[in-house]
């Protein structure tokens, strides 16, 4: 939060104390709200930071080799200016003559922009917390105080958030409960640091410091529990690959949030808990893409009505009105995002169920044909290597190749059908994901043809995550072996790279390209582009289904022409179930 000299603490144009007997020649700490007569509204710019802009930022930087400091210092200042811009935007609109507001954005902005980025990029947001505190702090050590506490507090909510196994997707109930009690935690760093630097600068009276404390805790937290949710959803969209029924409907529960909490919070009664259903349709029907975005216009809308003295919250005292409304706030927020949680996980576990079940009963006639095939096979291999001895006529001996080719297709189909069906979880082991890659690599080396150049990239550092070496190997390989087949000339290059908490294998070739009708088949069983007696179309099935079951996602990115990226995503550490 930052602070005013002299004034510090004021709400716009409410100069009713929140305490009862303020010192004379002593500066006031008053709440976060106020009747705004000629103060814009709208208290939360925090969309600028969007954090699909983070990672497209973040790509654009290793598509040009921008590596180590070079890359850390780019995304430290990215950081910097997006939380400067922020932090100006939030007191031009929400203070005059120097207030804090209801909800502080930069502090959201902060802790997402450590999680993507990691913590190396802190100074980013040291720096600027300072920049925008000094030229308003009564001195320069309280600007310093102030700007400690700014980066400290968010560090302390990243520590804390990924030794809990935190995942970025907010998915998990853990998740949604871990980023409301850490946040509300790590936010007490802030609060103190500030309202001690304050109290010892002379600007906040000791009477004064318990509640300059509060309003700064809450501007704080609300900043964590509305903002980092909301660009936390854009990390991930699905709404345009639904066809147009969901983004419609999408837009009409927005829109329908915005009406209801505008008449809600226009009128004197009590009726805030209409948008309660809104948000539990938000979270229901789109988890946290529309959970977090309909949490922040709520309360966006709330703060508004009490800036300018109308709704439910501009009855009572100061204090009162600060609270009730931060209460809702909190409560909208909370309730929203953990019940987009639950709906996350119960979707996901029916999902598991279903295929569970699917791939028990590939299995069982996976294994029958197998034993009623396998047997076959063998014969047709010991006439076809009798044949081949017993003549040497060019046209028969070509004939008999031709048989063998069809015989090891057959088997091979039968391997991957009983290794696309196998349900027993992997052998996880801490592995190195280097070896993994460099064992894949030796093994598709025979496929590579001449004019197409295959490059690897492992880094120098280990990368160890609890993965079955054996069944990801396999995995890599035949994404690998794929690439290699499609590519013709050009090149095929294999990558670990590491993110704030994933590994991300990337498979990455200059072939043909996969139109887009067809990648929403390429991953199902039997499905291949190749030709007859080229494929099995069991090679990404089998691939997807490991990486799955090792708790990861396969990403598929590809423009016809121009080649396609198959990306591995695990999750660092071991994942509970």
């Amino acid at each position: 939060m930052p602070i005013e000299p002299q004034a510090t603490i004021d709400p716009p144009h409410w100069t009713e104390p929140l305490l009862d007997e303020p010192s004379a020649g002593s500066p006031r700490v008053n709440s976060a709200l106020s009747e705004a007569a000629d103060s814009p509204s709208q208290p939360t710019p925090a969309g600028r930071a969007r954090s699909n802009s983070a990672a497209a930022f973040s790509r654009w930087l290793q598509a040009r080799h921008v590596t180590g400091f070079a890359n850390d210092l780019a995304k430290a200042v990215l950081l910097g200016v997006v939380y400067y811009v922020a932090a100006v935007l939030s007191l031009r609109m929400a203070l005059v003559g120097g207030q804090v507001t209801p909800i502080w954005p930069p502090t959201g902005i902060a802790l997402v922009g450590l999680l993507y980025f990691g913590r190396k990029v802190w100074p980013g947001v040291a720096i600027a917390a300072f920049f925008v505190n000094a030229p308003i702090g009564p001195t320069l050590f309280t600007a310093a105080g102030v700007t400690a506490g700014n980066t400290l507090a968010p560090l302390l909510a990243v520590v804390l958030l990924q030794r809990m196994g935190f995942r970025l997707e907010l998915d998990r109930l853990r998740d949604a409960l871990a980023i409301v009690f850490v946040g509300a935690l790590s936010v007490t760093v802030s609060a103190t640091g500030g309202s001690v630097s304050l109290l010892l600068s002379g600007s906040v009276l000791p009477s004064a410091f318990w509640a300059t404390w509060f309003v700064w805790w809450t501007g704080d937290a609300m900043g964590i529990f509305l903002v980092a949710p909301f660009l936390l959803s854009l990390r991930r969209t699905g709404l345009v690959s639904a066809g147009w029924l969901r983004p419609a409907e999408g837009g009409l529960l927005l829109a329908g949030v915005a009406i209801v909490a505008y008449l809600a919070f226009q009128s004197r009664l009590h009726l805030e808990y209409l948008v309660f259903p809104f948000l539990a349709w938000a979270a229901l029907r789109f988890q946290q893409r529309g959970a977090a975005p309909a949490a922040l216009l709520v309360s966006s809308i709330a703060i508004w009505a009490a800036v300018n003295g109308t709704g439910p919250f501009a009855d009572g005292t100061l204090l009162e009105r600060m609270v009730t409304l931060q209460a809702f706030n909190a409560t909208a927020a909370f309730a929203s995002f953990v019940l987009a949680a639950v709906a996350a996980e119960r979707m996901q576990m029916q999902g598991r169920l279903v295929e569970s079940e699917r791939r028990a009963s590939m299995g069982r006639v996976a294994a029958y044909i197998a034993h009623e095939i396998r047997t076959p096979l063998t014969n047709v291999a010991l006439l076809a290597s009798t044949i081949a001895r017993r003549t040497r006529d060019a046209e028969i001996l070509t004939r008999v190749e031709k048989i063998n080719v069809q015989r090891r297709l057959a088997a091979a189909i039968i391997d991957n059908l009983l290794a696309l069906t196998r349900t027993e979880e992997p052998h996880a082991v801490e592995t190195d994901l280097r070896t993994v890659l460099a064992t894949a690599s030796d093994e598709v080396a025979s496929f590579v043809r001449q004019g197409v150049d295959f490059r690897k990239e492992t880094g120098e550092i280990p990368a160890l995550a609890m993965v079955d070496p054996l069944r990801l190997q396999q995995a890599v390989a035949n994404l690998l072996k794929n690439a290699l087949e499609a590519t013709r000339k050009g090149s095929v290059s294999v990558r670990l790279e590491e993110r704030v908490d994933e590994y991300a294998i990337v498979v990455q070739d200059t072939g043909p390209g996969i139109a887009e009708p067809l990648r929403e088949k390429i991953f199902e069983p039997f499905f291949t582009t190749k030709g007859p007696d080229q494929g099995t179309g069991l090679g990404l099935s089998f691939a997807k289904a490991v990486v799955e079951a090792h708790h990861g996602r396969i990403e598929l990115a590809s423009e016809p022409g121009r080649g396609s990226t198959f990306t591995i995503v695990l999750p660092r550490g071991p994942t509970p179930a």
